[in-house]
């Protein structure tokens, strides 16, 4: 998009302080009011680095450089970002430089549905043989107490089950 975003302080909240350029270009804020209005944030402008590692293009006569090459991220995930540099000397065959990100994956291991935890089995107590006996008595005797009729549906039968089983 060759987009320079600058360090204006009235579009704060999209973007950071750390950009390369002082004033936004026609793209910049054309970038900008993309990420505005859809709950994104400018990543690339957040982080303090030296300059060298801000730009992520170079004229081809080599005379200056420029930040146009941005990451762009949800802003519920901004706070999974935890770098974004660019990097001079990759040969990649082209005028921009890479643009590299660090990120952490912060996968939740308890499920909600409707707001409710689901209760999880502890599959390790199973390997007791007095917890897998007692486990196995306690579901047949539940299984044998659910009624069996022919007329329910199968969504609704497995329903049951699923319920006797927690």
């Amino acid at each position: 998009m060759n987009a320079q975003v600058g360090k204006e302080e009235m579009y704060c909240p999209t973007i950071g302080k750390q950009s390369l350029h002082e004033k936004t270009n026609d793209n910049g804020y054309r970038l900008i009011q993309f990420a505005t209005l859809n709950n994104m944030e400018i990543g690339s402008t957040m982080f303090q680095h030296k300059n060298v590692h801000k730009p992520t293009w170079m004229a081809p006569n080599r005379s200056f450089e420029s930040q146009i090459d941005h990451m762009v991220i949800d802003a519920r995930h901004m706070s999974d970002l935890m770098d974004v540099k660019s990097y001079r000397g990759r040969n990649v065959d082209s005028d921009h430089y890479l643009v590299i990100d660090r990120m952490r994956a912060r996968i939740s291991n308890i499920k909600k549905i409707r707001g409710e935890r689901i209760r999880k089995f502890c599959i390790s107590k199973l390997q007791d043989k007095n917890m897998t006996n007692m486990y196995v008595k306690r579901l047949e005797e539940s299984l044998k107490q659910l009624p069996c009729n022919g007329g329910e549906t199968v969504q609704e039968e497995w329903d049951i089950c699923k319920s006797t089983i927690q």
